[in-house]
């Protein structure tokens, strides 16, 4: 196993958060990888099943940490999802793990776990992938398939989250972005206000696209307060998980709008 003492320097928006003090109680600069990593890299590179890092519980949510915390600043597209899924958490824990016992510095052992961890699942990235090339991004972006984001184009893309890290409601249940609302619990509505919006701001010349109510209703509030240009905010998509099983209905009613949107912020 690696001895060397992680470089941790990596770009944040928890941290751009904490430095300018617009976070507020309990969420702080300890909830990034800066603080987080020791407990990730040494119990998951012993042992893949180590409980993740506890960041708050109340009885309501209970939010665990996994390394999703880094920014792509040079990102053209921004998908923005609900939170990390189980499957999500242990896949960036694992990769993170592992890439500390390679001896990666922070940045790259990062941007390593947040891309193969992201939107994983062979159906989720399938229906993602296809929406977004029926919408023309693919073709605005000058590529053959939005598949090629999660591939040779990585470097576009800037997967994220409205809540950053994985929360669980009552009996570890994935949170869906309801029960509760994310702006009726003070933590998670910091995590999406706050956070969310030094993330976007991080990402700044990406088109940001939200999947799923909670995500869009999420980034339509940083729009209204001006912290996000809504020229590069599109709609949201439906989510693009196999158990939305009104995602074509749901599409098929918005696709014209979001191929309109696509073609003003490609021009």
């Amino acid at each position: 196993m690696a001895t060397q003492t992680l470089n941790t320097d990596h770009l944040c928006p928890v941290q751009v958060m904490a430095r300018q003090g617009r976070l507020r109680s309990p969420v702080d600069a300890s909830w990034c990888w800066t603080s987080q990593w020791p407990a990730v890299a040494g119990g998951h590179a012993a042992d893949e099943a180590a409980p993740p890092p506890l960041l708050y519980a109340d009885g309501r949510v209970t939010i665990r940490y996994a390394p999703f915390d880094w920014v792509n600043p040079e990102a053209r597209v921004t998908l923005v999802g609900i939170t990390p899924g189980p499957t999500q958490m242990a896949c960036a824990l694992a990769e993170a793990a592992r890439a500390w016992q390679e001896g990666l510095p922070a940045e790259a052992a990062l941007r390593h776990a947040k891309f193969t961890a992201s939107f994983s699942g062979s159906v989720m990235r399938r229906n993602l992938v296809q929406m977004l090339d029926d919408i023309e991004l693919a073709a605005a972006l000058g590529i053959d398939s939005c598949a090629s984001l999660f591939a040779e184009h990585a470097q576009w893309l800037h997967p994220t989250s409205t809540v950053l890290y994985p929360v669980f409601t009552r009996g570890d249940e994935p949170y869906r972005g309801s029960s509760p609302r994310i702006s009726d619990h003070p933590v998670l509505h910091e995590l999406a206000t706050a956070v969310l919006a030094a993330d976007l701001e991080l990402a700044g010349r990406s088109i940001v696209i939200p999947l799923g109510r909670a995500a869009g209703e999420a980034v339509t509030a940083l729009v209204r307060r001006g912290q996000v240009e809504a020229r590069r905010v599109l709609p949201c998509l439906p989510h693009p998980s196999g158990a939305n099983g009104h995602r074509p209905r749901q599409f098929a009613a918005i696709r014209d709008e979001l191929r309109a949107r696509v073609r003003r912020w490609a021009g």
